[in-house]
């Protein structure tokens, strides 16, 4: 799935803007393999991560929908509420 979605914007650039890309099968491993969050994590480990907060890991776990176990369901039901044409858009379950 992840890969479809590379060659659909490369694709697209090609087709709108010109673009030309050589060998993009393996520039798409490349972007998974150095996108993937165990390589991001790796990073962040070694060294560091701008967007993290002192003192605090930015890549945890890397589990889906960890947050559902971190919040109380009335956080949920707002954050929902305030999100819910973006999760709709990207097919989120909703409670």
């Amino acid at each position: 799935k992840k890969d479809e979605n590379i060659r659909i914007l490369a694709n697209f650039f090609a087709e709108n803007y010109g673009f030309k890309f050589q060998n993009l099968e393996k520039k798409i491993q490349n972007i998974l393999k150095s996108t993937s969050f165990q390589n991001l994590k790796s990073q962040e480990l070694r060294d560091g991560f701008i967007e993290a907060r002192t003192g605090r890991e930015f890549f945890k776990t890397g589990e889906e929908k960890q947050w559902i176990k971190k919040l109380n369901k009335k956080q949920i039901l707002k954050l929902e509420e305030k999100f819910k044409s973006v999760m709709n858009r990207f097919n989120y379950k909703i409670s």
